[in-house]
């Protein structure tokens, strides 16, 4: 296996088991986790769904990123997803749409631009450090 490849595995397993750890911790909290669901726009990192009985059925879209660094970029490629994912829910009896918990889990340290264009956005992205 050549050096290239071989790099690029190790960066994609050691992704891997970031999402399974975030995952993880989302399913503990009673979330129905989903790894890479495909949806309109793209692809999600973790997708969960949260029923209860008062309040229905609510959506977690978490992107997780083993960065040294996010961006901006990054952060305006997951807002596009989930402005994609929002705008296609249906609205309920009196035309509210089901909660949406949008988190960008990451390892590394978040650029003060991205942490502000996240904070502007509905619904809000909560930055969650692992």
């Amino acid at each position: 296996m050549k050096e290239k490849a071989r790099v690029g595995y190790k960066s994609e397993i050691k992704g891997l088991r970031f999402e399974q750890r975030v995952g993880s911790h989302f399913s503990k909290k009673g979330w129905q986790i989903k790894f890479r669901k495909r949806i309109s726009g793209g692809e999600i990192d973790i997708y969960g769904e949260l029923e209860e009985f008062l309040s229905g059925k609510s959506f977690l879209l978490v992107e997780c990123k083993d960065k040294d660094l996010v961006s901006k970029a990054d952060v305006m490629r997951f807002m596009r997803k989930v402005t994609d994912f929002y705008k296609r829910l249906p609205g309920g009896l009196f035309g509210e749409k089901p909660s949406v918990k949008v988190v960008l889990a990451y390892t590394g340290k978040v650029d003060s631009d991205a942490k502000a264009v996240g904070a502007s956005f509905k619904p809000k992205i909560e930055f969650k450090k692992f």
